[in-house]
């Protein structure tokens, strides 16, 4: 009877335990009778995800406006003012009889004004420099879409995973205190392995509840990152493989300086506010105003005048000197902010390059040492049991640590391919190979 039963629980154990990597694609759910079923869905790879995004993501949609603006905004920044028109009556009597006055006549009037002090083409310049951030930031949108749909893709994944591991031994618990029952009923086991078993069994459904709701919060994120219906399909994540990849932070700082849109937006504005700096100088110049003039009179012949006026800065303390500095000081901010960016920068990359390699030295440890350990120690524990030199107690135990340890290697996998798509924000360059 006890070898029945201990041939039993090893093919339930061990048929039931997946090995990292292996299993078919399966979309898990509770029914309504507090089993699990599970349906054959379409796989979604993360290539697919990322395409649909960049297609409709509502923030590329709004940088893409803002750089539209931005456009059009480049020949109205070099155009001169629009010319005035008026028209007037010079020497009108007071009796507004315009015969009884030959003087009187009259009068139309052209005014232009001429930037002489050469701003236009600095306006100009201003302008494509602010087309190049706006540019800037959509390259900058497309990168934080794809980076942003890739950790969730990755989290996603885990949780699939997660739930299906959670499944798979939620049976071999249900089966396992149907053996220590029937055990009891027969007088070959105690009550508290049947309640232990129990136990353990409703804290895989508690952990599997809980995993379903992430799961289903990492659907709903996934869905408004790409532009659709909340409640959209989403099938289920393709598998990940671990690709080990040798993370150096002065590479991937070096490549962030040289290829991020925020960089290159930066230092654009830098040099925008240079810009800035010399249409505030070329104030102290003044801009020309032209007026022609033709007067029609009923007395004598007609007359044509002219004018031109110039603005005198003698309040140039107080009003360019003022727009001068202001100007400075803008630079200078940019300068800083550019210097705190690539200080943020600095500690980011320092941190997600840590964290990546310690992911890999401890996914490499759970599949080549961690696991196989568990394993055996399940087995061990199996055959000890089957010749009288274990408990139930200590098969139940091995069999929740290696679905522990199972967890957490999906768990690190998603967390060093989130780190390593963190990574390929800063760099504008795929360090992922999934």
């Amino acid at each position: 009877m006890r070898f029945i039963i201990f041939l039993t629980v090893f093919l339930t154990v061990m048929t039931g335990t997946m090995h990292p990597g292996t299993g078919q694609v399966r979309q898990i759910a509770l029914s309504s009778e507090g089993t699990y079923a599970a349906s054959s869905v379409s796989v979604t790879t993360l290539s697919s995800l990322i395409e649909e995004a960049l297609q409709n993501s509502p923030m590329i949609k709004e940088k893409t406006y803002y750089a539209e603006a931005a456009l059009d905004r480049i020949a109205p920044a070099g155009a001169w003012m629009d010319p005035m028109i008026g028209i007037g009556i010079m020497n009108l009597p007071t009796n507004l009889n315009l015969s009884s006055e030959p003087m009187s006549a009259k009068q139309i009037m052209l005014m232009q004004n001429i930037p002489i002090n050469g701003v236009t083409g600095l306006r100009t310049r201003i302008a494509r420099e602010e087309y190049a951030i706006a540019g800037a930031m959509v390259e900058d949108a497309k990168l934080m879409v794809v980076r942003d749909v890739s950790v969730a893709y990755f989290e996603w994944f885990y949780l699939e995973k997660a739930i299906e591991i959670t499944q798979k031994n939620q049976k071999i618990l249900k089966n396992i205190t149907e053996i220590a029952r029937k055990k009891y009923e027969v007088g070959e086991g105690l009550q508290k392995d049947v309640l232990k078993s129990q136990l353990e069994e409703s804290k895989l459904i508690d952990k599997f509840i809980t995993l379903q709701t992430r799961r289903d919060m990492m659907v709903y994120e996934i869905n408004q990152l790409l532009g659709r219906e909340r409640g959209a399909p989403l099938g289920v994540p393709a598998e990940v493989e671990f690709i080990p990849y040798s993370v150096e932070p002065e590479q991937i700082y070096a490549l962030a300086a040289e290829r991020h849109p925020q960089f290159s937006a930066f230092r654009t504005t830098i040099r925008r506010n240079e810009r800035s700096i010399d249409i505030a100088r070329k104030m102290y110049y003044p801009e020309l105003n032209v007026e022609i003039g033709y007067g029609q009179r009923n007395m004598m012949p007609d007359v044509l005048s002219a004018q031109l006026t110039l603005a005198i800065p003698i309040w140039k303390n107080r009003k360019q000197s003022r727009e001068v500095e202001e100007m400075m000081a803008m630079k200078n901010a940019s300068e800083q902010a550019l210097h705190d960016y690539k200080t943020m920068v600095t500690m980011q990359i320092q941190s997600l390059t840590a964290m990546a390699n310690e992911h890999s030295q401890r996914i490499k440890l759970l599949t080549e040492v961690i696991i196989p350990q568990a394993q055996q120690t399940l087995e061990a524990a199996l055959a000890a049991y089957s010749v009288d030199k274990g408990d139930f107690q200590m098969i139940l135990d091995d069999q929740i640590e290696l679905l522990m340890f199972e967890v957490d290697y999906y768990m690190l996998l998603a967390e060093y391919h989130k780190s390593l798509s963190k990574l390929d924000y800063y760099t504008a360059k795929s360090l992922n190979a999934n």
